[in-house]
Parts: structure tokens; C-alpha cells; sequence
């Protein structure tokens, strides 16, 4: 099981908001399966429908996770065009797969 605390959460739904339409896409630090850090991920495809990392931009969130002493715990994608999805609620609020 993973804790996801409340601040990660809200992070996460801020990121979704702001890239909407845009699929948006980040990974999940920390240790033991708490959650301690949010990396936002650029979408290099720039895609409502797929996403790609950017390779330096992947580069840097790993060397940080390292230097914290932080884990890639996960990766959570927003889905705006999916049942319920921010582009069909207002306000704006995605569903969220977690990796």
C-alpha cells in the first residue's frame, strides 16, 4: 500500500488543471511507500492523448530522488478525455492512473 498525503494530492491535481487538455504526467517519490515528492514531468509529446518524458528533464528528477535518498515510487498520468474527465466537469478535475 502507498500513503499519498493530502499536499502530494493537491500538487498533483493543480499540475492536471493547469496542463488540461494536455495529458500530464509525473512520478511519485519517497520511501517505504510514503509518498514525500512530486515531480511534475513536461510532456514531450505535448499530446491530449499520449504522453512521453522528457529524457534530461527524467534525468534530473532521478539524480534528485538520489541525492534525497528518495525512490520512484510510482507515476500518475491525468486521463481529460476519459469518463468523468476534467474536460466533461467543472471545475476541472481528471481522473488519475497510478503506476
Amino acid at each position: 500500500m502507498i500513503n499519498l498525503p493530502k499536499y502530494v494530492l493537491s500538487e498533483i491535481t493543480s499540475r492536471v488543471s493547469r496542463d488540461a487538455p494536455v495529458v500530464s504526467c509525473g512520478i511519485l517519490g519517497g520511501k517505504k511507500g510514503a509518498i514525500s515528492a512530486y515531480y511534475a514531468m513536461r510532456n514531450a509529446d505535448n499530446s491530449e492523448e499520449r504522453f512521453s518524458f522528457d529524457t534530461e528533464q527524467l534525468l534530473l528528477v532521478k539524480s534528485d530522488l538520489r541525492r534525497q535518498g528518495l525512490k520512484a515510487l510510482g507515476i500518475v498520468c491525468s486521463l481529460p478525455y476519459a469518463p468523468g474527465g476534467c474536460l466533461k466537469k467543472s471545475p476541472p478535475s481528471a481522473p488519475l492512473a497510478l503506476f
